[in-house]
């Protein structure tokens, strides 16, 4: 099934961001006395981008402080020997510097915009295109089964409960095979799509049940149970 992974409210909020900027220089171009040649200008633009930042991440999303404005720099250096080049081109490098903030605005307001249209806690965010979906055993222990029809159709009924990892570990045999010790979670659901513009890549496993389901991102892992199990086949009842 074809699924176009990327994140749309950071996307969007890129655009708007590039269109500011671009409309910001529009007007200095058509407003100063030295009009330096247009296509030049915005390239001075782009390079005044550049600078040392101070960088941290959010939720998986890096932010810059931007620090020093090495583009501007580096504009200034090429252009200060040639008469009338750095004044007609100066604003354009500084507008590119001061994006820069423009561009950490609109990242914070991203993280929480993507997060309040996608929850990250939510199944749905995650399953929400089910119809191709199907099982796999990702564990020697795992049983002949397959998905019940319409098993994940309605995810309203699943509630989300504590992820116990260390607790699941401990309850196996600690000395066994790996490969013979029953496994949690021996099932795994492939082919099922996540909300277009969530950007959410998971892996998502059944409870041996098939009453539970372990939602695992790069950055966390999600646990749900519901009343229903999900399989139908060889389940341990």
């Amino acid at each position: 099934m074809w699924n176009l992974q990327f994140e749309l409210i950071p996307t969007l909020f890129s655009i708007f961001a590039w269109g500011v900027i671009l409309v910001i220089a529009h007007f200095l171009y058509i407003k100063q006395e030295i009009n330096p040649t247009r296509w030049k200008a915005f390239i001075v633009l782009f390079i005044g981008v550049f600078s040392f930042s101070f960088s941290w991440l959010m939720d998986s999303t890096v932010m810059r402080f931007p620090i020093l404005p090495l583009g501007v720099w580096i504009v200034y250096a090429a252009l200060k020997n040639k008469e009338a080049k750095w004044p007609a081109y100066r604003r354009f490098a500084w507008l590119g510097f001061w994006s820069n903030f423009l561009f950490l605005a609109t990242s914070l307001l991203s993280v929480y915009g993507q997060d309040l249209v996608y929850p990250p806690d939510q199944p749905s965010t995650y399953l929400a295109d089910v119809t191709e979906a199907s099982v796999v055993p990702s564990h020697p222990s795992a049983k002949e089964v397959a998905l019940r029809d319409e098993a994940l159709e309605d995810l309203s009924k699943w509630n989300q409960k504590a992820v116990n990892s260390v607790q699941w570990y401990k309850e196996g045999d600690l000395w066994e095979d790996p490969n013979k010790r029953d496994e949690r979670f021996p099932y795994l659901l492939k082919d099922a799509d996540s909300k277009w513009g969530s950007g959410a890549d998971s892996q998502v496993y059944i409870e041996e049940d098939g009453k539970g389901l372990l939602i695992t991102t790069m950055q966390e892992q999600y646990y749900y149970r519901t009343e229903q199990s999900v399989l139908v086949g060889e389940l341990d009842e």
